[in-house]
Protein backbone atom coordinates (compact mmCIF):
# COMPACT_ATOMS: atom_id res chain seq x y z
CA UNK A 1 0.00 0.00 0.00
CA UNK A 2 2.53 2.81 0.82
CA UNK A 3 5.02 1.86 -2.26
CA UNK A 4 1.50 1.99 -4.34
CA UNK A 5 0.68 5.14 -3.13
CA UNK A 6 3.90 6.75 -3.13
CA UNK A 7 4.43 6.62 -6.79
CA UNK A 8 0.38 7.73 -7.54
CA UNK A 9 0.26 10.72 -5.19
CA UNK A 10 0.83 13.83 -6.45
CA UNK A 11 1.20 15.53 -3.36
CA UNK A 12 4.71 15.71 -1.81
CA UNK A 13 2.97 15.56 2.31
CA UNK A 14 1.06 12.16 1.06
CA UNK A 15 4.23 10.79 -0.35
CA UNK A 16 5.80 11.63 2.82
CA UNK A 17 2.54 9.87 4.72
CA UNK A 18 3.23 6.61 2.32
CA UNK A 19 6.55 6.72 2.93
CA UNK A 20 6.35 6.12 6.39
CA UNK A 21 3.78 3.55 6.23
CA UNK A 22 5.99 1.50 3.87
CA UNK A 23 8.78 1.52 6.89
CA UNK A 24 6.22 0.59 9.01
CA UNK A 25 6.90 -2.95 7.25
CA UNK A 26 10.64 -2.69 7.17
CA UNK A 27 10.37 -1.70 11.55
CA UNK A 28 7.92 -5.04 11.80
CA UNK A 29 10.27 -7.10 9.94
CA UNK A 30 13.62 -6.06 11.48
CA UNK A 31 12.45 -6.46 14.91
CA UNK A 32 10.75 -10.03 14.37
CA UNK A 33 12.16 -13.14 16.27
CA UNK A 34 14.47 -9.80 17.99
CA UNK A 35 17.34 -10.91 20.27
CA UNK A 36 20.15 -8.28 21.70
CA UNK A 37 21.86 -7.59 18.13
CA UNK A 38 18.60 -7.44 16.23
CA UNK A 39 17.17 -5.24 18.71
CA UNK A 40 20.74 -2.73 18.40
CA UNK A 41 20.49 -2.93 14.85
CA UNK A 42 16.12 -2.10 14.86
CA UNK A 43 17.11 0.53 17.13
CA UNK A 44 19.82 2.37 15.17
CA UNK A 45 17.80 2.29 12.45
CA UNK A 46 14.53 3.02 13.64
CA UNK A 47 16.76 6.82 14.91
CA UNK A 48 18.36 7.40 11.51
CA UNK A 49 14.98 7.03 9.86
CA UNK A 50 13.33 9.60 12.41
CA UNK A 51 16.06 12.14 11.87
CA UNK A 52 15.45 11.30 7.91
CA UNK A 53 11.66 12.09 8.23
CA UNK A 54 12.78 14.88 10.58
CA UNK A 55 14.24 16.98 7.69
CA UNK A 56 12.33 15.79 5.20
CA UNK A 57 9.14 17.74 6.66
CA UNK A 58 11.61 20.74 7.47
CA UNK A 59 11.97 20.75 3.72
CA UNK A 60 8.17 20.64 3.40
CA UNK A 61 7.65 23.41 5.55
CA UNK A 62 10.24 25.18 3.24
CA UNK A 63 8.63 24.42 0.19
CA UNK A 64 4.98 25.04 1.47
CA UNK A 65 5.97 28.88 3.01
CA UNK A 66 7.99 29.66 -0.29
CA UNK A 67 5.04 28.07 -2.86
CA UNK A 68 1.85 27.79 -0.72
CA UNK A 69 1.38 24.72 -2.02
CA UNK A 70 2.28 21.10 -1.94
CA UNK A 71 0.69 19.50 -4.97
CA UNK A 72 3.51 18.59 -7.36
CA UNK A 73 1.63 20.21 -10.43
CA UNK A 74 0.83 23.39 -8.93
CA UNK A 75 4.30 23.85 -7.45
CA UNK A 76 5.63 23.49 -11.08
CA UNK A 77 3.94 26.52 -12.01
CA UNK A 78 4.86 28.66 -9.21
CA UNK A 79 8.32 27.82 -9.52
CA UNK A 80 8.80 28.63 -12.94
CA UNK A 81 7.53 31.86 -12.20
CA UNK A 82 9.92 32.81 -8.87
CA UNK A 83 12.66 34.69 -9.10
CA UNK A 84 15.73 35.73 -7.18
CA UNK A 85 16.10 34.96 -3.39
CA UNK A 86 13.02 32.40 -3.35
CA UNK A 87 13.99 30.50 -6.54
CA UNK A 88 17.33 29.78 -4.73
CA UNK A 89 15.41 28.84 -1.98
CA UNK A 90 12.98 26.31 -3.75
CA UNK A 91 15.87 24.90 -6.43
CA UNK A 92 18.66 23.10 -6.60
CA UNK A 93 20.97 24.26 -8.93
CA UNK A 94 24.60 23.89 -9.84
CA UNK A 95 26.60 27.06 -7.80
CA UNK A 96 29.87 26.29 -9.09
Amino acid sequence: MGLNGAFLTGDIFNLFVFFEILLLASYALLMHGGNKARVGAGLHYVILNVAGSALFLIALGVLYGATGTLNKADMAQRVAEMSGDQAALVTAEDCC
